[in-house]
């Protein structure tokens, strides 16, 4: 460790004892759940607590949506009410991001153990943000596709693609289950150590300890972003293909304007990774204003095209 990042590191553990200190005082009289709601409609807390919040609203209210349609579509076209099934799972994946960050924000208010913030948090990215590419990219396939386009081979060999990467991001959790088991022989005191490496630098404004990822962390998002920017640039690229089919003028104009959705997409993933490499503290403060944008170009897309069975005009 260099003497700068020593002192850096020094100062940081510094500042956080004494605001411990000081919250302890301040908090000692209070129940876990009141220090919570003090922590998070504060500062820069209360924004993204309630973006946060407006997230799991949204989400769940536009998978339900999309679910409804799909009752009413599954019975004259299968193929196609599967694919709005994939869009509604999309868009509760980008809501349970906003769930797991609610979730990890105890652990900075003391009502969970505080180690467990870096994991809370990363379910966020691993399940949320990953997952709802895989489902997003299956919607895109199943909507364009024909019977034959894809076989239960290539479905099995993507969701273990993604399965691994989920896997890559939570480096702690899995040393920590080999650990448990006793497969492996970890020094019981670096497992605290992994998790602070694994932890983001909190999005609070507060003091980052140790603001680098582990190898292994961030080899996943790497290949998330890939994964975001290649798999959804496809999906426009298809989309786009299909919409060329359509006589119906509405219908194309709805064909198009999805594979624009999805093209842009993957622009907000590709703009994304290059913040990741640039500044990643930012991207982590942000991530949660692009889940919302993500959300409502997803849902207003697919809600467009399937409107007055417009996907069928062909």
């Amino acid at each position: 460790m260099t003497p700068d990042r020593q002192v850096f590191l020094a100062d940081s553990l510094y500042s956080l004892a004494s605001r411990i200190s000081s919250d302890s005082l301040r908090f000692k009289s209070r129940s876990g759940v009141s220090i919570w709601l003090d922590t998070v409609t504060s500062g820069q807390a209360s924004l993204l607590f309630f973006e946060s919040l407006l997230l799991i609203v949204l989400g769940v209210a536009f998978g339900y949506l999309l679910l409804q349609r799909r009752q009413r579509v599954k019975h004259t076209d299968r193929i196609q009410g599967q694919a709005l099934q994939f869009a509604a799972f999309a868009l509760f994946a980008l809501a349970s991001k906003g769930l797991f960050f609610i979730i990890a924000s105890f652990s900075l208010a003391g009502v969970f153990y505080v180690g467990n913030y870096g994991q809370l948090y990363w379910m966020g990215w691993q399940i949320s943000l990953l997952w709802f590419v895989f489902f997003g990219f299956l919607f895109a396939l199943s909507f364009v596709r024909s019977r034959q386009s894809y076989d239960i081979f290539f479905f099995a060999g993507l969701c273990l693609l993604f399965i691994i990467v989920s896997g890559l991001y939570n480096e702690w959790f899995w040393k920590s289950l080999l650990y448990e088991f006793r497969f492996v022989d970890i020094d019981s005191r670096k497992l605290n150590t992994i998790t602070v490496k694994l932890a983001p630098p909190f999005p609070f404004g507060t003091e980052h300890l140790i603001p680098q990822l582990s190898f292994t962390a961030l080899l996943a998002i790497s290949a998330h972003f890939t994964l975001w920017v290649g798999l959804y640039g496809y999906a426009a690229f298809r989309i786009f293909r299909r919409s060329r089919s359509y006589q119906d003028i509405k219908a194309r104009r709805a064909s198009e304007f999805l594979a624009a959705v999805f093209f842009v997409l993957a622009l907000v993933g590709a703009g994304a990774f290059v913040l990741f490499r640039e500044n990643f503290s930012a991207l982590v403060a942000q991530s949660f204003l692009l889940a919302l944008i993500c959300a409502l170009m997803f849902y207003l897309g697919v809600r467009n095209v399937y409107k007055h069975g417009r996907y069928k005009r062909i």
